[in-house]
């Protein structure tokens, strides 16, 4: 395809002026399908992480990501799939940064085994406590 420049586009091009954009981000809301309720169904049968994944033929970052599922949707705690000192490493590291510190932030500073997916879990069940929800 051609693209023509806009009069304005022209105008904003010869006189270097700033042009807002308008950035829309659209939020998906969180769902749990089946998977993730497999997942739940083995975990409440007291599977571990890596049982489940193993299990299920997953990789522990993918069963990680339906415990972050759960916890948004409140159906399992943090402390209930997540050992408590990973849980303090992640709240230690997000208090050293500003509350909107990005998940790459975080995971910079934080032991390299402790997964993205921990993270997002542990700042979602955070979130919980406080009484919001947050993607």
């Amino acid at each position: 395809p051609i693209l023509i420049l806009t009069e304005a586009g022209k105008k904003a091009l010869e006189e270097s002026l700033g042009i807002p954009l308008q950035i829309r981000k659209e939020i998906k809301p969180i769902t749990i399908g089946d998977s993730e309720r497999e997942t739940f169904s083995l975990f409440k049968q007291g599977c571990k992480p890596h049982e489940i994944a193993k299990r299920r033929s997953l990789a522990v970052s993918t069963i990680f990501g339906h415990f972050y599922k759960l916890i948004f949707v409140g159906e399992i705690g943090a402390r209930q799939c997540i050992a408590d000192d990973v849980i303090q490493k992640v709240l230690l590291a997000q208090q050293q940064y500003t509350i909107k510190s990005s998940l790459k932030e975080l995971k910079q500073i934080l032991p390299e085994e402790i997964t993205y997916e921990e993270i997002k879990a542990v700042l979602a069940d955070k979130k919980l406590q406080q009484g919001g929800r947050e993607q």
